[in-house]
């Protein structure tokens, strides 16, 4: 059997990990037997890596400008 090229295996990997964090599906809050209580996690997530790398942005690469509230909200 041929082995896929460069390119697909990327890609592959890629959609791989993206399912890890951000399908239900495929990560670890699908043991999580209620829908709610998984989106809530999600959403709680998503707004603790939102802060993260706003204040990465803020601090580390000076972006004195940048606001974190617009950037959670958008």
């Amino acid at each position: 059997m041929k082995k896929p090229n460069i390119f697909r295996r990327t890609i592959m990997f890629i959609v791989d990990k993206w399912r890890i964090i951000m399908d239900v599906k495929y990560n670890p809050l699908r043991h999580v037997p209620d829908p709610s209580i998984q989106t809530y996690f999600m959403v709680v997530l998503f707004s603790v890596w939102s802060i993260t790398f706003g204040l990465i942005a803020i601090f580390w690469l000076g972006f004195i400008g940048y606001n974190i509230l617009t950037s959670i909200y958008w």
